[in-house]
């Protein structure tokens, strides 16, 4: 269960890669953070559905840099 797939794209997506972004976005740029989580209709990482995590991350990568 570490690892989901994203749906026809053949990508697999760690859980602690999906965190460890998210970690990072939360230290340079919280704000930036809970704009992604408000686009996704949750209030936490915690809240974010595996389903989620393909979209979550190419936004977490967006907003990164």
């Amino acid at each position: 269960r570490d690892l989901v797939r994203s749906r026809g794209l053949g990508d697999v997506y760690k859980r602690q890669d999906v965190r460890a972004l998210a970690v990072k976005l939360s230290k340079n740029d919280k704000a930036a953070l809970k704009a992604i989580f408000k686009e996704l209709g949750v209030a936490n990482l915690s809240a974010v559905k595996e389903e989620d995590y393909p979209v979550f991350y190419e936004k977490l990568v967006a907003a990164n840099g």
